[in-house]
């Protein structure tokens, strides 16, 4: 089954993880409460309907969404039975590192990769759900604090 997973790799983070790994060789704690805020995030995207920078994904096209209100009543986007926004969860990686989500699959095309990437091929426009905005990496950095400070 097809997974998509975003990495991030930022300085303030990685500082701020290299300070808690001064003190600790389980860095699990953080790392389950980094994961948790980013699942949170993601769904937040899904209810906002937008991108991690706050940025609107692209409105269904006409025809679909008068298609996805007759078969199933619903008008939000990415919501078409719900099992990609249900799927989205967090991984921990061992002691030091975590990994966000999603795993729902059509046949061998990852669904989540569809939407987070697009795909132009089938007329889908990119529409990311995953991903860490500037307040995202203070919110981890802070997490990470609360944990240095205990």
């Amino acid at each position: 089954m097809a997974f998509l997973e975003i990495t991030v790799d930022d300085r303030e983070i990685n500082e701020a993880l290299q300070r808690l790994a001064e003190k600790t060789s389980d860095l699990s704690p953080a790392m389950r409460n980094i994961g948790e805020y980013m699942r949170m995030r993601a769904e937040e995207n899904f209810a906002n309907e937008s991108s991690p920078d706050g940025s609107a994904w692209r409105a269904l096209s006409p025809k679909y969404a008068a298609q996805k209100q007759k078969r199933r009543g619903i008008d939000k986007i990415l919501q078409f039975k719900g099992d990609l926004r249900a799927s989205i969860a967090y991984q921990l990686q061992g002691k030091d590192g975590v990994a966000i989500g999603t795993n729902v699959a059509i046949g061998a095309y990852s669904l989540g990769a569809i939407h987070q990437l697009g795909a132009p091929r089938r007329n889908i426009p990119a529409r990311p759900f995953l991903g860490v905005s500037d307040a995202d990496v203070e919110e981890i950095v802070a997490i990470i604090e609360d944990f240095i400070g205990e």
